[in-house]
């Protein structure tokens, strides 16, 4: 069975990355966590980051999941 068919309703789309516009910050933390230039702690401190700008733009508007 393919593993998108075995996981039934236990998927999410990963599209909200350019849904937001969050694409081009995310890439220089990944390419710089993917270089060495940062770890794990600071891979995840930046990514909130990103997020959070998002989430508390209120002239964003939201997809209700």
């Amino acid at each position: 069975m393919p593993l998108i068919e075995a996981a039934g309703t236990n998927v999410f789309d990963f599209q909200f990355i350019n849904l937001y516009g969050m694409n081009t910050d995310q890439l220089v933390v990944w390419n710089t966590f993917l270089s060495g230039g940062t770890d794990v702690a600071g891979l995840t401190s930046k990514m909130q980051e990103i997020s959070d700008k998002v989430a508390n733009d209120s002239s964003i508007p939201k997809v209700k999941f």
